[in-house]
């Protein structure tokens, strides 16, 4: 499946469960109790078949340890809509420490452009300990972009994470990390199964706003000056990684207009000051910086959050 046709299914299957989750809320509100209490049974009835039927289909496969039953399985929960239900009903055949360092693996290419690193720290139940290492010192907008990153590719390898406590360096220990909202409780009611609703990932609300172009069409040394929220920001690609600074200059205070990069330093086109955008921002000759923003990419698509206290 494309890309651009898997993150359409993606936004499809959220604008189902948002549904769903809508429908049950009603369903919760309604004033009859014994209506109420009959339409939770049917739907938890339903579910229970549900997850029996599924139960069955995968002992009718065969045995998880056979190599071509654990092809057919990791092939099986590619997609995210069969492997939210078998998450659901307890049946997903990958465990969650498997699953978690997998997503932690995806984003280190990520993690190590910018400076940084994670390490996984211990699991304890569904709750995920995490420690983020060597990323700029004394930049919590840099810890922002990385913990968000990580963050999102956990949720999204394991939606059935409840928590994820992020250990920050020592050195940006006095950094307050921002608060990451926008879970959702899965659209289920408390009675529907015999455990704990689990949820899925869901950007915060208003958060993170989608930049056209698209990365692809971003060329390696181009800079691309848009805005975002009201905000001049500036993208910059090397290699096939892209960083997001505010439009800000520190020295002259222009926009940036007719900036330019040359290896990954990033020149005004004002005033000439140079800043590393693999070191934060850090000014090449001077103690100033610009301001990196949270970039993620999705499916091909670039998407940014501009806090909301961005000086």
């Amino acid at each position: 499946m494309a890309a651009s046709a898997r993150l359409l299914e993606n936004r499809d299957l959220q604008t189902r469960l948002a549904h769903i989750d809508s429908l049950v809320g009603e369903l919760q509100r309604l004033p009859d109790p014994a209506a109420r209490a009959m339409a939770e049974e049917l739907l938890s009835t339903v579910l229970d078949l549900h997850g029996e039927a599924l139960s069955r289909l995968l002992e009718k496969l065969g045995d998880p340890g056979d190599p071509a039953i654990d092809r057919l399985l990791h092939r099986i929960v590619e997609d995210d809509l069969i492997s939210g239900l078998l998450l659901l009903h307890g049946l997903h055949p990958v465990d969650l420490p498997t699953r978690v360092e997998a997503a932690l693996e995806s984003v280190r290419p990520y993690m190590r452009s910018h400076g940084g690193g994670v390490e996984l720290v211990d699991i304890v139940g569904d709750a995920v300990h995490i420690r983020l290492e060597g990323h700029c010192k004394g930049c919590p907008s840099s810890q922002m972009t990385l913990k968000l990153a990580v963050e999102k590719a956990i949720f999204e390898a394991a939606p059935d994470v409840s928590e994820i406590q992020v250990e920050a360096p020592p050195e940006d220990a006095t950094a307050v990390p921002p608060d990451i909202t926008g879970l959702v409780t899965l659209p289920l009611v408390a009675s529907a199964v015999p455990r704990q609703a689990r949820r899925v990932a869901a950007a915060p609300s208003g958060a993170w706003s989608t930049v056209v172009p698209r990365a692809s069409d971003i060329a390696h040394g181009e800079v691309l000056l848009t805005r975002v929220d009201g905000e001049a920001v500036a993208i910059a690609r090397v290699n096939d990684v892209c960083y997001a600074y505010l439009a800000r200059c520190p020295t002259c205070g222009s926009a940036m207009r007719d900036a330019t990069l040359d290896g990954t330093t990033l020149t005004c086109g004002t005033c000439g000051t140079g800043f590393d955008i693999r070191n934060a921002g850090a000014g090449v000759d001077s103690d100033l910086r610009i301001e990196p923003l949270p970039l993620l990419e999705d499916a091909g698509a670039l998407r940014i959050a501009i806090p909301q206290a961005a000086p």
